[in-house]
């Protein structure tokens, strides 16, 4: 069994399925894969499946696993972590998972290593915007829709790292690629934080240098002295205030 092998099988399934498309992310992904690691995948639609689907879906991959050699990770349940809609999309990436306040204001914190919280809507609002913003690969499917959901993932991950970042008067990408990879609080990292670790610094440190210019125009984020940047705080809640209503009307009862 190969990587590629394994990925070439999640994508037939995708195709078998249906929905808008696949990725995957993690340790495959990132190619630093045991090999008898579990491969992690999220299939994405439009709206929620059918409950027939999920139920197929989730056969197909267990089957794919026990296929080519590959454990079988239980800890968050495979119907929460293999299937996304594009609301929950939207959640993630206006960053549901970190409790934006009215003010805009995010709230940053370890991973409770909690069955509850692993298999909450808020969990997988972080998981989500880890998978499309860590080394990941684009299995199948509509790449149209899933360029537009990574730019989305993207500012939201820029708009974390600059809430990390606040009370820096001055502040390079790196600054928040070291804050994005650690808590500098706790000295959490990986899973018990956001999900990246040391080796994906480099691929964090393009993405954040590609995403602040797109953050001039708003106001939130300025080049100061070189690769110095600053930021504007107040403009950065009321982007993030933006982006966050987005999930908030769609959470409110009709």
């Amino acid at each position: 069994m190969t990587t590629v092998q394994a990925l070439a099988a999640a994508a037939n399934i995708q195709q078998t399925r249906g929905g808008l498309f696949a990725i995957a992310y993690g340790s495959h992904a990132r190619g630093r894969a045991r090999s008898s690691s579990d491969l992690d995948l999220l299939f994405a639609w439009q709206a929620d499946p059918a409950p027939g689907i999920v139920d197929r879906l989730v056969t197909d991959v267990e089957r794919l696993h026990t296929a080519h050699g590959l454990e079988l990770d239980h800890e968050v349940a495979y119907p929460a972590k293999l299937c996304v809609t594009s609301g929950e999309l939207t959640d993630a990436f206006g960053l549901r998972g970190f409790a934006p306040t009215v003010d805009g204001a995010l709230t940053v914190t370890p991973v409770t290593p909690d069955p509850g919280y692993l298999n909450s809507a808020v969990f997988k609002a972080r998981l989500i915007l880890n998978a499309f913003t860590s080394p990941h690969t684009f299995l199948t499917g509509d790449a149209v829709a899933y360029e537009g959901w990574r730019f989305e993932a993207v500012r939201a991950l820029c708009l974390l790292g600059l809430d990390l970042v606040d009370g820096l008067g001055a502040f390079t990408a790196a600054d928040i690629v070291e804050r994005l990879v650690r808590d500098p609080a706790t000295g959490a990292t990986g899973e018990d934080w956001l999900g990246y670790v040391n080796a994906d610094a480099p691929h964090l440190y393009g993405t954040i240098a590609m995403a602040l210019p797109d953050l001039v125009s708003d106001g939130v984020a300025a080049p100061s002295n070189g690769t110095l940047w600053r930021q504007n705080d107040r403009a950065r809640r009321s982007v993030i205030l933006t982006v966050s209503a987005r999930w908030r009307a769609r959470a409110m009862p009709l």
